[in-house]
């Protein structure tokens, strides 16, 4: 039979789990606006530099249409 006043030795002390949880959700609260703002500056990064390059590419068009066809003003 167990003996009621001995303490279980794989028991941690109450000031052990709370600075376990503090620690847990600082970082919580950390990670989960870095990936939220990782996320919308990869989304603006690739929406920028998709349009950037739709506008090179009217530019290179118009470019080399306009030797060929003299009479067109852009």
């Amino acid at each position: 039979m167990p003996d009621p006043l001995r303490t279980d030795p794989r028991r941690f002390p109450l000031h052990v789990h709370i600075s376990v949880m503090l620690t847990f959700l600082l970082l919580l609260t950390g990670v989960v606006p870095g990936l939220f703002n990782y996320r919308q500056t990869t989304q603006i990064i690739l929406s920028s530099s998709e349009k950037l390059f739709n506008r090179i590419e009217q530019d290179v068009r118009l470019d080399l249409h306009a030797p060929m066809n003299p009479f067109v003003i852009y």
